[in-house]
């Protein structure tokens, strides 16, 4: 026969309250399958419950577990195992109910009804997805959560992050959705989430909470479905990008990437430059050694065009690897002290801003004059300051905080063609 324990009412709390409640609710949600116990610790003590429900729960966890993993601002799953359309519709109805609880409802002080021209607009989200396959699944089912939920959805349709990001910042969205499995296999998917001044959405209290509450019922905050609009953002974004591409030596570069967006935006970019651009195409990373591969393939178009810069984008579109004229990679840690410094020498009433985690793997960053501890949404926060120019993440990526903060890889590139500008020495000695 089972043991029969007592601990304290205070021992029971179910996942995403905040209040305790005594073992005989405890045994009676389990007993209902109520959803929040499929996380709860405390889910083994079943007490006397009858021998179905006992099997039951642990027919449920000895079953196929679900390899859902948090990444910060983000999400990823193996797509239709952990992730299908409906799933991704659930995760954004609980992202929409959350702006709505931080722009809740206008009171009224008389008796007149609210026509749809008074009616309050939703929160405005910003929905782009990547190049994978199974991206426009899930990016139809994110927008059916968000229209349900009465949102104002700007669809950007297939784009690169940089892109997403910035018609964020740029159109002053509640929230922006990216569908992407970025840093993941092909069969894995997820999303990255942007609130409000484009800052990543990094709270693990806050995700937590999410986790929960998606697998419990969801109230619409309105009856009233939300809009759905496109926009052209291609135009908006190059127009903002051909300006960091000035005061340029007539460089021969060589840029490599893995995604045809990418190529397509760097032929429409460079014509303009003084720059001589070729392209060369890298295979997709599968392992390890994709980034040898990458060097070896920039190696040979350096040798082949006698190339002054080699560069190869990352999947994200927002990491750099960078060669100089001799076909030898240039760490990161080396040439983004290099950067920060001929940057804020151009502009001497701004500042940059460099992670703490950046500083150790770079300590040539700890001139910046805001070093920030936390993660990406602290970083983010003191991008949007106004003195604020641009600045370095943990992950030693470039950032530009003007009009509003992008991690984009082009704009590092612009800023690397600049700085190299000031002399006519060639990359390897001015690194040197």
């Amino acid at each position: 026969m089972r043991e029969l324990s007592s601990p304290p009412a205070a021992f029971y709390t179910c996942p995403g309250e905040r209040h305790a409640i005594s073992r005989s609710v405890h045994l009676a949600r389990l007993s209902a399958f109520y959803p929040a116990c499929q996380a709860c610790p405390h889910r083994c003590d079943t007490g006397l419950l009858p021998e179905s429900v006992v099997v039951g729960w642990e027919s449920a966890a000895t079953g196929r577990t679900s390899q859902i993993r948090l990444i910060g601002d983000g999400l990823r799953g193996r797509y239709l195992n952990d992730l299908t359309r409906r799933d991704a519709q659930l995760w954004a109805m609980v992202v929409a109910a959350w702006l709505w609880d931080r722009r809740p409802l206008p009171g009224r002080c008389d008796d007149t009804p609210l026509t749809a021209d008074r009616f309050p607009a939703g929160p405005t989200v910003v929905v782009g997805y990547d190049e994978r396959p199974s991206s426009p699944d899930l990016a139809v089912g994110v927008v059916d959560g968000l229209r349900q939920m009465g949102c104002q959805v700007v669809d950007l349709g297939q784009t690169l992050k940089p892109v997403w990001q910035f018609a964020a910042g740029h159109l002053a969205a509640d929230a922006g959705v990216f569908i992407t499995g970025n840093g993941f296999d092909a069969s894995w998917t997820g999303f990255d989430l942007l609130g409000s001044h484009a800052v990543p959405l990094d709270d693990p209290a806050l995700w937590a909470r999410w986790s929960i509450a998606v697998t419990m019922p969801i109230s619409r905050p309105t009856r009233t479905p939300g809009t759905l609009r496109t926009w052209p953002v291609s135009t908006e974004y190059e127009a903002t990008l051909w300006q960091h591409f000035h005061a340029l030596r007539p460089f021969r570069v060589v840029c490599g990437a893995t995604s045809p967006l990418m190529e397509r935006l760097l032929a429409r970019v460079f014509p303009r430059t003084p720059c001589q651009y070729h392209g060369v195409r890298l295979l997709q990373p599968r392992t390890e050694d994709a980034v040898f591969g990458t060097a070896a393939a920039l190696r040979q178009a350096v040798s082949e065009h006698q190339a002054d810069i080699a560069v190869g984008f990352g999947v994200d579109g927002q990491s750099l690897m960078v060669m100089d004229e001799r076909g030898e990679v240039i760490p990161a840690a080396e040439w983004l002290p290099w950067l920060i410094t001929r940057t804020l020498v151009e502009h001497s009433q701004c500042h940059a801003v460099v992670a703490h985690a950046a500083i150790e793997q770079a300590s040539g960053l700890a001139l910046a004059r805001t070093i920030v501890d936390g993660g990406a949404t602290e970083f983010v926060r003191h991008l949007n300051m106004s003195t604020a120019l641009c600045g370095v993440d943990a992950a030693l990526r470039f950032w530009w905080a003007d009009p509003s903060p992008t991690c984009d890889a082009l704009v590092t590139l612009a800023a690397l063609l600049r700085a190299a500008s000031w002399s006519g020495d060639p990359l390897s000695k001015q690194l040197a």
